[in-house]
């Protein structure tokens, strides 16, 4: 999911122009431009993100994920309990 921003709309419009050194300068851009949008939305799908920079987030993302995990297989294990007894 791309942002809307006005420096995506340059970079768009700047692209085809100039020299190799300046192209590979517009991808480069538009690399750490995608980066940090996929670092935004990963943000985003974090409930209460921690202040920080990009391994703060990660490492909610980590821990969420951890915790997501844990709770599926409490899930499961309560599944399969409430099956066991109606059986």
């Amino acid at each position: 999911m791309e942002r809307y921003t006005k420096k995506n709309e340059r970079f768009k419009a700047e692209e085809g122009k100039g020299s190799k050194k300046s192209r590979t300068f517009l991808t480069e851009r538009e690399r750490r431009a995608l980066f940090n949008d996929r670092f935004f939305d990963l943000k985003n799908l974090i409930p209460n993100p921690t202040k920080g920079g990009e391994a703060s987030i990660v490492q909610d993302g980590i821990v969420y994920i951890n915790e997501l995990r844990r709770l599926v297989s409490e899930l499961k294990y309560l599944v399969e309990k409430c099956k066991a007894q109606q059986h």
